[in-house]
């Protein structure tokens, strides 16, 4: 179903009434961006599902490790305050 022009047209007055014929093209940008942004983390999740299930397991292990290190450190980073 296409919407008929003057639909269109009304809704575009309606839109330059509410937001003000001076920040449409910031808001044109801004939707843009955003746009692409969006796009680009939609392909990155592709490009994420597309590994095998071996590469999953080792970037999740690898993960893992990092939290453990890092809690490992911060633990110890605690410790050292409260000695001080």
């Amino acid at each position: 179903m296409r919407p008929e022009p003057s639909h269109i047209i009304i809704l575009l007055v309606i839109i330059i009434l509410l937001f003000g014929a001076s920040k449409l093209p910031s808001l044109a940008r801004n939707l843009g961006k955003s746009a692409k942004i969006f796009r680009d983390e939609v392909k990155s999740m592709n490009d994420d599902s597309n590994e095998t299930p071996a590469e999953l397991e080792s970037s999740r292990s690898e993960d893992a490790t990092d939290k453990a290190t890092r809690s490992h450190v911060d633990s110890t980073q605690s410790v050292r305050d409260t000695d001080k």
